[in-house]
């Protein structure tokens, strides 16, 4: 079976645990909201596991772990297998979203979007999330070629840590200010204040 470990930030780490012994550490740590069931790649014992995932969903909490290519939308949208996903914690320019760097106004939105297609074309992406969004996507952290994709777009200044929601990715934001990379590189509008109608001061 596959368990992630949960700090008090959200996800860590995957682990894939031999079915014998995922009994005993989930039961052990689960009081503690450290490891949560995401899938399994065994038929053997599966009336156990579907006991312990019965007693999981009552706690109110529902996860989900889809694998596949993705169909990018925008830079922090995706779908895989017909299922809509947005990346947990993080904020990306809107497509027709503009920034400016060095005076110039270039198109953030387009080129984030584009990234993320660069970085995920023909590789399968896996999508770990315990909730929805009101327009019933799944809120997921992603991974693909064993690195966290949220966590990567926040380091290289392509996005936002979206504190409303999570402060998971607040160091990534701070390391890409500091090294003025992607956004910082020059001036924006944060993707929420744009969504509201808010944009970039004339550059005179």
């Amino acid at each position: 079976v596959t368990v992630i470990e949960r700090d008090s930030n959200g996800l860590t780490r995957l682990t894939d645990m031999p079915m014998q012994a995922w009994h005993y550490s989930i039961s052990s740590k689960l009081t503690a909201g450290s490891y949560i069931l995401i899938d399994t790649k065994t038929n053997s014992g599966m009336n156990h596991i579907y006991t312990f995932l019965c007693l999981f969903l009552l706690s109110g909490v529902v996860s989900a772990d889809i694998s596949g290519m993705a169909l990018i939308s925008d830079g922090d949208t995706i779908t895989i297998s017909g299922m809509k996903v947005r990346l947990n914690g993080i904020d990306t320019p809107e497509r027709n979203q503009t920034c400016r760097k060095a005076g110039v106004t270039w198109k953030c939105g387009y080129e984030v979007t584009e990234t993320l297609r660069g970085w995920l074309d023909t590789k399968e992406v896996r999508c770990l999330g315990d909730r929805k969004d009101r327009y019933g996507r799944l809120i997921a952290d992603c991974f693909v070629d064993g690195y966290n994709v949220n966590a990567r777009l926040v380091y290289e200044g392509l996005a936002l840590a979206y504190r409303k929601y999570s402060k998971k990715y607040i160091p990534e934001e701070d390391k890409a200010r500091a090294a003025k990379r992607g956004l910082w590189a020059g001036e924006f509008v944060a993707p929420w204040d744009w969504r509201r109608g808010k944009r970039l001061e004339p550059d005179y």
